[in-house]
């Protein structure tokens, strides 16, 4: 990461942490409200902890170094939402007032500018249209569970929107979703009234599953997606491309319409 972005972030962090703590003296010193320095505090305060998030925004910066302990802990906090005691005040002051601050919300003007910056700069509908376009669907001549469509529906939109390493997590599940259902159907897996398998009476794994509902070459693919394609990336050995990204979704397509045609579905 750029010296330059982090030195930037942990001078944000720090002076923040120091607001914090000037506001609180503030309220005890002045009762604060009608205090024009409290009330400068009380704007740096929410402009910095702004500042600090649409910084953390862009997608170079998933993961953050910052060697300073205490602003790393400060940018931890912001990150996940921590409540602040000037958060509490702010809060405060609003049901007071009447008035919303929205400190952590963003106006529709930023979000049209902020998604010109990082949004439109890299993606743009067209990429959208033309990978859905490329992708194709799971065709099938039964109803399947709801999770298996929102499954395939998810790794769909994941490569239109170029989330490649999240398409090939996902074949996996579409693959061993669609086994369950098959051996539920089956009578192979025992559910009670309620759809729900009953973990103590189940006790085949999934190897299992695929030997009872497949033979020959269809077993081997399955088997090969499950425990070798997609097995490397889910165990983070590997990172995949558009084009295996694409291959792989469409080859789990395949063999999941092939798999329940084969079991009479």
């Amino acid at each position: 990461m750029d010296k330059e972005f982090e030195h930037t972030l942990t001078q944000m962090a720090l002076r923040l942490d120091e607001v914090n703590r000037l506001v609180i003296k503030s309220m005890s010193i002045t009762e604060g409200k009608d205090d024009e320095d409290f009330k400068k505090l009380l704007c740096e305060f929410m402009v910095l902890k702004k500042n600090i998030k649409l910084n953390l925004m862009d997608t170079c910066t998933s993961v953050v170094e910052i060697t300073d302990k205490k602003a790393q802990g400060i940018i931890r906090k912001i990150s996940s939402k921590w409540v602040f005691e000037v958060d509490k005040i702010i809060r405060s002051l609003e049901v007071h007032t009447g008035k919303e601050l929205n400190i952590d919300e963003l106006g529709e003007k930023e979000i049209d500018d902020l998604g010109s910056d990082l949004f439109y700069s890299w993606f743009s509908h067209y990429e959208y249209v033309k990978g859905l376009y490329e992708i194709g669907s799971l065709i099938v001549g039964i109803s399947v569970p709801s999770a298996l469509k929102e499954f395939v529906s998810e790794a769909r939109t994941c490569f239109a929107f170029q989330q490649y390493n999240a398409v090939y997590s996902l074949c996996r599940t579409i693959l061993e979703v669609g086994i369950r259902d098959i051996c539920k159907r089956k009578g192979i897996i025992k559910t009670n009234k309620d759809n729900v398998i009953n973990i103590e009476e189940y006790q085949d794994n999934i190897s299992q599953l695929i030997n009872k509902i497949s033979t020959g070459a269809l077993r081997k693919k399955i088997k090969h997606i499950y425990y070798h394609k997609t097995s490397f990336l889910i165990h983070g050995h590997k990172t995949t491309t558009s084009k295996e990204a694409k291959e792989m979704l469409q080859e789990t397509l395949e063999i999941v319409q092939n798999v329940y045609s084969y079991n009479g579905f």
